[in-house]
């Protein structure tokens, strides 16, 4: 049996914060000296793992020198502050199709939208990051896509079939964390808010595989 302790994250290089202050930067390594409290064996993030050479070693490419990459600033520290040397890529990356963001769809689900971005407006970093894995949070997340493939008015089930894709993006990311199961027994895995319930679902129903709560770690 497997530990997963699933992070839900922003991504940093959307966010306004000034990730070159010192501030910021100290917010991160009690961050990850929290996280790094699971004692994990391995670090999993959202990096393609067609485009690194896997596991990617940390010390070839320093985190400082990532500061608006979250998978390099906060996974490599995490890694770091846990004595590890390498990070894992686990991400298979390929868009969405333009349709489910049309402005119909985009109507439907703003009240969904306007909460998550409220939301994500929490003062420290460790405040949003509890946000982001928060269960509420979650909910409002998934019902976001559940939202949009409500909408198939002409019978051919479009949005079905666009949100299949994002569904097998999130199968691949969970078949590159059985195969890290396989010879890790603690992983933190840091992830998009938005994959989260996704991978909770599918962590919690694999029987080799414990899901940690993260906010016991936040």
């Amino acid at each position: 049996m497997t530990d997963i302790l699933l992070l839900a994250s922003f991504h940093f290089k959307e966010s306004n914060i000034d990730f070159t202050s010192e501030e910021t930067q100290k917010q991160l390594d009690d961050l990850a000296k929290s996280i790094s409290a699971f004692f994990p064996d391995a670090v999993a993030v959202e990096l393609d793992k067609s485009k690194f050479i896997e596991p990617i070693n940390i010390s070839d490419k320093e985190w400082e020198n990532s500061l608006s990459n979250e998978a390099f600033s906060l996974g490599g520290r995490i890694a770091t502050f846990s004595g590890l040397q390498y990070i894992h890529p686990i991400d298979k990356i390929f868009p969405l199709s333009d349709g489910i963001i049309c402005e119909d769809n985009i109507k439907i689900i703003q009240p969904r939208i306007d909460y998550l971005q409220k939301a994500d407006c929490s003062n420290t970093i460790r405040e949003q990051m509890l946000v982001l894995n928060s269960n509420e949070y979650a909910i409002q997340d998934a019902n976001m896509y559940l939202d949009i493939n409500s909408i198939n008015p002409d019978g051919n089930y479009t949005m079905s079939r666009y949100l299949a894709d994002w569904y097998y993006r999130n199968l691949c990311i969970f078949s590159n964390i059985q195969a890290l199961s396989k010879k890790y027994k603690r992983i933190v895995i840091l992830y998009g808010a938005g994959h989260i319930p996704i991978l909770k679902d599918l962590i919690n129903t694999s029987d080799s595989m414990n899901l940690i709560d993260a906010s016991i770690f936040l």
